[in-house]
């Protein structure tokens, strides 16, 4: 190459290379944000800043100083950042760039940001597009908690009974607004643009047992996002979400798990199929419903002893609580600890992420009911679909 030549492509190159460097440097260079914030504060106070980083969870703090504080930090990979104080309340926000301004409050509810991004105006604007359906769906619930309290402590039968009427009506007006909150969320989806917020919103919803229950058309508001959306750390988690559990439904074979039992005996589903149907139990020691649900089991076990077998699966952590539990409740059927087999698998095959659940397998291995949570006349839903098998 002639060298003249070499020169003008070497001196293209460096002004290339200053071009950038000076007018693009925060799109080049720069992978900070800035928070600049306003908090009145009584005597000397902190601000606490929480985001996820590439290696794991980042905690900061800065000093109030004449009600204003600074954060120069990192990106967080999904765009959010928390702020605290007293170490008990939290206000978490999608951040702006370069600078987000918040008004924090000492009422949580009070604080918002100055300048929000796409991302956080469409937060906001989701909230309240939805606030007065979870106002009447908090009230509901309040109601059917208080009166459920009542209810487990309530001896006289006639007492129970008119208590236990209500609840069942109060449970029809929980799911009917849960099914009308989905409709309300769909509806937005549909007429608005679609964000991180959108994605974290489906995510929410598809892990309560209403969301699943219509995953499809959570997959048709997926396939509208845009590739940078799919491909945040939110578009990734709810496409592997969609993932598992339309692999739940395109199977209905029971996946095979193994492991050792409350008595350190091997135990395989497989083992099973071919001789009983089986009913597995996901509980934990904490749950109060779950150790309602027992003397019903204890009924089912009874009255099918060899045609249906009990897999009681527990998720609880503490296995010294899981054990003392398994004591107490005084059962002859099969208990597994997830934490003592290590099988998260199970969970995630089986879309368990609240409990109480159980599942009936027939005896070719195939699911052929899911109950989830407290379910009224358990019992006789369980024989009605039995006695069809």
């Amino acid at each position: 190459m002639p060298i003249v030549s070499l020169f003008k492509n070497t001196t293209l190159l460096y002004l290339k290379a200053w071009f950038i460097i000076t007018f693009f440097p925060v799109l080049s260079f720069s992978q900070t944000v800035k928070i600049k914030g306003e908090f009145i504060s009584k005597g000397e106070q902190y601000i606490y800043l929480s985001y996820f980083g590439e290696k794991g969870t980042v905690i900061d703090s800065a000093k109030v100083v004449d009600e204003k504080f600074i954060f120069i930090t990192d990106e967080s990979v999904d765009r959010k950042f928390s702020l605290s104080y007293d170490n008990k309340v939290f206000y978490t926000f999608f951040y702006s760039k370069p600078v987000t301004y918040v008004q924090l409050k000492r009422n949580v509810k009070d604080s918002f940001i100055k300048n929000p991004s796409l991302d956080q105006a469409d937060y906001m604007q989701h909230e309240k597009y939805l606030d007065l359906l979870r106002k009447q769906l908090k009230n509901v619930r309040q109601e059917y908690n208080k009166l459920y309290d009542v209810y487990r402590i309530e001896k006289d039968t006639v007492l129970r009974s008119r208590y236990h009427e209500i609840l069942k009506r109060l449970s029809i007006e929980i799911d009917s607004i849960e099914e009308k909150r989905i409709d309300y969320e769909f509806e937005y989806f549909e007429n608005n643009s679609l964000s991180l917020s959108s994605v974290e919103s489906l995510e929410l919803l598809l892990k309560r047992k209403y969301g699943r229950n219509r995953f499809r058309e959570f997959r048709r508001i997926y396939q509208r996002f845009d590739i940078a959306i799919k491909k945040s750390v939110q578009g990734r988690r709810l496409d592997e979400m969609l993932r598992i559990i339309e692999a739940y439904h395109d199977s209905p074979m029971a996946k095979d798990f193994s492991g050792t039992d409350f008595h350190e005996k091997l135990f395989s589903l497989s083992n099973l199929r071919g001789k009983s149907c089986v009913l597995i139990d996901f509980w934990a020691s904490w749950c109060v419903p779950c150790r309602e649900d027992y003397p019903s089991l204890k009924e089912i076990y009874k009255r099918h002893q060899g045609n249906v077998e009990i897999v009681s699966i527990s998720i609880d952590k503490n296995l010294r609580n899981w054990r003392d539990a398994v004591v107490e409740e005084d059962t002859e059927w099969t208990h597994i600890s997830v934490e003592a087999n290590n099988l998260m698998d199970v969970r995630r095959d089986y879309l368990i992420i609240s409990i109480p659940v159980k599942i009936l397998i027939d005896k070719n291995g195939k699911i052929v009911k899911r109950w989830e949570g407290a379910v009224d006349n358990f019992v006789q839903d369980f024989e009605d679909v039995l006695m069809k098998l």
